[in-house]
């Protein structure tokens, strides 16, 4: 996997009262993550895969590839987005109300490089 992948909620073990989506990688770590109106979360890379789920609308991916171009993406609750490892991300929320997302990632947080992938100065 290089840059995102978008991967649509199609779960491998459904339950009546649970699904377990699948993912690119071995989830060694599971965050729930609120961000507050008008907030940036991320705008960094680091050598961990990592996925993300809104819960909530209002909800921006920004990221860059491997040439440096920047792409927004919706954040939807119906699909999740995977990052490669050492994509510069970030997720804005662009509401008037407190946005949570849950982020699946394949190791603890390290080598953890700032980014401007969001532009916080114009």
């Amino acid at each position: 996997m290089s840059g995102i992948q978008k991967i649509p909620i199609q779960p491998k073990y459904i339950q009546e009262d649970s699904l377990r989506p699948e993912l690119p990688f071995k989830v060694e770590v599971l965050q729930f993550v609120t961000l507050p109106p008008k907030a940036i979360g991320g705008n960094h890379k680091h050598p961990r895969t990592e996925a993300f789920l809104a819960l909530s609308k209002g909800l921006e991916f920004h990221w860059q590839d491997e040439n440096g171009k920047s792409h927004i993406e919706s954040l939807a609750p119906n699909e999740i987005i995977a990052v490669s490892p050492s994509t510069p991300h970030g997720v804005t929320n662009t509401s008037a109300a407190a946005a949570s997302v849950v982020e699946w990632a394949d190791a603890i947080q390290y080598d953890v490089v700032p980014s401007d992938v969001i532009r916080t100065k114009e």
